[in-house]
């Protein structure tokens, strides 16, 4: 339950984790996100669509309440992850300032509320799913992060010389706080393009239509400084003196702050004679999440301004990460920034390249090993860097499947992602998974992460 309530509660305090790499499906992360080659049924849309073209007997498939959660920062210990509260206690202070510095806190979460795919042998397989994605990153410098935890008690307003009017990037020197949640509403189509007794090549495409649930992006570097905003009105965005257009605009299923599409690419090349993928050589290459949201609804802008610190009396300090706490922090006309009404904006996804090879040894051991690189990074912190991953899954008896890997990149370094799953009939399957199990044997893991769905395999 505390873990749930960080996605509530904390939604100004992330960026692109791993929205990318496993898209909260167990099978991916307990593999660490390998899974190009051999994800299969609705789980591969968003990863690689050409695998609906394998036919396994398997004519339809549902997956229902699918949920994954990946936090990360180096300020923070599993203990804290763990027994995380909302409102901050002055001796929580210099902790919560740490917090956010280096790579800064990311929060990633995706919920699956409903896939399903239907595989034929003659036309090929299509999936469908309605998945919600919400991804956010902020990393401040020390000084704002000072002036965010202690307010006017800041160090810098110690300083009777820092007393004067400045510009905003100025004050908040080096920072970022990025956050984007949206609904997917996902088709995908995948189809055996040639059949040669010992090359066979699968080609499938996908594609998203998307609801604009929530945007915000504040950049300050190198002296220069932007912000925008969207936001539905069931955030509780507090916007002070700012007039929006719909402040009671709700979450309701077609309510959306933004709308847009985007599509994936994928191709799996099979070599070997055997008909399917036991004991053949796999190559799968895919482009992901290409394409844009428009933002048109309570839009947002700031630039760099003039802020006057001659007296630091309305500076407050954040004594909680509740949504209407920060976002009262941020747009307080009184506070940093200056924001205003602008135009409709237009943000591209955080577009990714996986290519994957793997191997099936009969019907009990996959081995895979996937390269996937972010082709933008608007919106990527701890996947600026291509992530190389190395994927094992082991049928231990009939019914029960492990998974485990090794995967790493330079922001998240080395980690042992592990899976399992359970299918006590022929029906139901169980799944769960960590992307780093030695998260729950170190006390000063910094990393937090589980996905758990199920599946019905109901023809």
């Amino acid at each position: 339950m505390r873990l749930f309530f960080i996605l509530i509660t904390c939604f100004l305090t992330h960026n692109n984790l791993l929205a990318q790499i496993h898209l909260g499906m167990p099978y991916l992360m307990g593999k660490g996100g390998s899974g190009t080659a051999f994800v299969a049924h609705y789980q591969t849309i968003g990863v690689n669509a050409a695998n609906l073209g394998f036919y396994d007997d398997q004519l339809l498939t549902i997956g229902i309440l699918n949920f994954g959660l990946d936090i990360s920062s180096r300020g923070l210990s599993n203990f804290d992850l763990l027994t995380y509260r909302s409102t901050i206690s002055p001796k929580d202070v210099n902790k919560f300032r740490n917090v956010f510095r280096d790579d800064g806190f990311n929060l990633n979460t995706a919920a699956t509320w409903l896939a399903g795919s239907v595989i034929t042998d003659q036309i090929g397989g299509f999936a469908f799913s309605v998945r919600d994605r919400a991804s956010t990153h902020i990393s401040l410098s020390e000084q704002v992060s000072d002036i965010l935890f202690q307010g006017r008690e800041a160090t810098y307003f110690m300083d009777t010389s820092n007393l004067v009017r400045v510009q905003t990037t100025d004050l908040i020197d080096e920072a970022q706080i990025s956050f984007m949640h949206y609904r997917e509403l996902n088709l995908s189509y995948g189809v055996k393009v040639i059949d040669l007794p010992t090359l066979k090549l699968h080609a499938g495409i996908g594609y998203k239509y998307l609801y604009g649930l929530g945007y915000l992006d504040v950049r300050s570097q190198l002296g220069e400084f932007s912000a925008r905003s969207s936001f539905l009105g069931s955030y509780e965005v507090t916007y002070d003196e700012v007039d929006i257009e719909d402040p009671d605009l709700d979450n309701s299923f077609f309510n959306a702050s933004g709308n847009g599409q985007a599509f994936d690419l994928g191709a799996t090349l099979v070599v070997g004679e055997a008909e399917d993928k036991v004991d053949n050589f796999i190559i799968s290459m895919a482009l992901t999440d290409i394409g844009y949201l428009k933002w048109s609804r309570n839009t947002l802008a700031a630039a760099n301004a003039t802020v006057d610190t001659l007296n630091p009396a309305p500076f407050e300090s954040l004594h909680s990460l509740a949504v209407k706490d920060i976002t009262a922090l941020l747009f307080d006309s009184s506070g940093i920034f200056r924001f205003e009404n602008t135009d409709p904006f237009t943000t591209r996804l955080p577009a990714s390249l996986r290519f994957g090879i793997g191997k099936q040894f009969n019907n009990i051991l996959q081995l895979s090993l996937d390269f996937i690189a972010p082709l933008n990074q608007q919106y990527s912190v701890s996947f600026q860097d291509p992530y190389i991953v190395f994927g094992a899954d082991l049928k231990v008896v009939e019914g029960m499947f492990v998974s485990t890997g090794i995967s790493r990149n330079n922001a998240l370094r080395l980690n042992l992602p592990f899976g399992f799953r359970y299918s006590p009939g022929s029906i139901i399957t169980y799944e769960f998974a960590t992307a780093d199990v030695s998260t729950f044997f170190r006390g000063n893991s910094s990393r937090m992460s589980f996905a758990f769905g199920i599946r019905l395999n109901v023809l």
